[in-house]
């Protein structure tokens, strides 16, 4: 695979480098790499005698999994082109090319260079600062005028029928206060955690791009930040941040509680297996995170 990859990036992406490039490699995978088809391997390639890489490369174990890494390039490239020629161009890699023969695949984007700090306060309010500006640019002019109709889709999406649906329909009605509350359309990264953030010269890079537009709620990507930066304090800090959130992209919420579920319902419907087995006990676990 080593030996294929140079021979691509020669091949494809000459401007890269010169004619007597030599490569090195770094590759990592995750703890469980392998026991799944979709299992991700990354190479970082390094331009001789630096410590840094400048390209990253994507694969699966199993070409059965190819869309995987299709899905990855596709979501980094629309990423890319809603902020090219904008200050946010360079939060995300560059998504460059993608290899597949029908037996190997891969995709090369640009490597993301940061450093991974603790999340202390300050460094929380940077990452969500820099990522509230960006939001603010993505708006669209899509809106999202019915709040109810939509979670009730959400809702639907769960698999749940019969009582177990309607419970969870009926406690989310109970939730929303201004049924009337337009938001705007704004894609969400989907996996916007201290996991996939770097910081670098007081601005934040966002690498991983697997679920880039699973949700175009406003807040998604914030409430999947806070779920993971504390879950036992969520309910008492994320009233501070989704405030000051909302109001930068110009919406006056006068309650969050019902997108929260809403928020805490896709981030369970990306891993299916999180959901439960009956509408209570989504109910209990989210009043527990809440209050």
């Amino acid at each position: 695979m080593i030996q294929l990859i140079g021979r691509v990036i020669r091949e494809r992406l000459p401007v890269l480098i010169d004619s007597g490039f030599d490569f090195r490699f770094l590759k990592f995978s995750t703890p469980t790499s392998g026991s799944t088809l979709n299992d991700k391997i990354i190479f970082l390639v390094f331009m001789k005698n630096s410590e840094y890489p400048f390209l990253c490369v994507k694969t699966v174990r199993h070409y059965g999994a190819r869309e995987v890494i299709v899905k990855n390039l596709h979501n980094l490239q629309k990423l890319n082109q809603l902020t090219e020629n904008s200050e946010y161009y360079d939060m995300f890699a560059k998504a460059m090319y993608l290899y597949d023969d029908g037996q190997d695949i891969f995709s090369i984007e640009s490597a993301c260079i940061g450093d991974r700090l603790s999340f202390a306060k300050n460094n929380l309010d940077l990452a969500i600062e820099r990522y509230t500006a960006l939001q603010f640019y993505l708006k669209s002019k899509e809106a999202i005028n019915n709040l109810e109709l939509f979670g009730n889709n959400l809702i639907a999406e769960c698999g749940f029928a019969g009582i177990e649906r309607q419970r969870l329909v009926n406690y989310f009605e109970s939730l929303i206060l201004d049924r009337k509350l337009s938001l705007p359309k704004i894609i969400q990264h989907g996996d916007f955690t201290m996991d996939n953030i770097l910081f670098s010269k007081g601005k934040i890079r966002v690498i991983d791009y697997d679920y880039v537009g699973v949700s175009d709620l406003p807040g998604f990507d914030l409430f999947s930040l806070l779920f993971r930066y504390s879950q036992e304090r969520f309910g008492k800090i994320y009233k501070e941040y989704f405030s000051g959130y909302f109001e930068k992209i110009g919406i006056n919420a006068r309650n969050y509680d019902g997108l929260i579920f809403l928020f805490y319902l896709t981030e369970l419907l990306k891993k299916r297996g999180a959901l439960g087995n009956t509408a209570e006990e989504i109910i209990n676990r989210f009043k527990k995170l809440l209050f």
